[in-house]
């Protein structure tokens, strides 16, 4: 089967010191830049561990009897990437991407990838299979999401406890 173009790919943020949840996704693009800043990029991560311009989501449709990949590609970053915590990415080097990775920018960033399916892998699926298995892919991203949400609220409320018990044993 011929590629038909590139699977609609979205980021989430699960970890980090801001834009828990925020989501990307760019159906039709084929290249997505992430990095600290808005300038210049498709995807902008505020903190500090994240590098100006950190890393890029590629596809690439060579691959035809896997219907095309999305490739990860450490562009230069200061503090490094990673997929699913394995050593960190070397510099200018694609690395394949599959449906419900975890990219971890810096030391702290964690975005959840979401991949559509190949439409030769969706072709036997009725209506129902498909959105069952949209909606399951949505919930499993919400419950990351939530989940490193909860976490940061509770490592902040530690901080500021004992902050305040630092204070009243003063």
């Amino acid at each position: 089967m011929p590629p038909s173009g590139p699977r609609s790919i979205s980021l989430t943020v699960i970890a980090g010191e801001t834009n828990i949840g925020e989501c990307l996704t760019k159906p039709g693009a084929t290249l997505l830049k992430i990095g600290r800043v808005k300038t210049g990029n498709t995807f902008a991560v505020k903190t500090a561990s994240v590098s100006s311009k950190h890393a890029e989501l590629v596809w690439d449709d060579s691959e035809a009897a896997a219907g095309g990949t999305w490739f990860l590609v450490d562009i230069g970053s200061s503090n490094g990437t990673q997929i699913n915590g394995n050593s960190k990415l070397l510099e200018g080097q694609r690395y394949p991407l599959r449906d419900q990775d975890i990219i971890q920018l810096g030391p702290d960033t964690q975005l959840q990838v979401a991949i559509e399916a190949a439409a030769h892998d969706a072709a036997g699926l009725t209506v129902e299979q498909k959105l069952t298995a949209d909606a399951q892919r949505i919930a499993a991203s919400i419950q990351a999401a939530a989940t490193a949400m909860a976490s940061q609220i509770r490592d902040e409320w530690r901080t500021q406890r004992q902050e305040l018990e630092a204070l009243l044993i003063c």
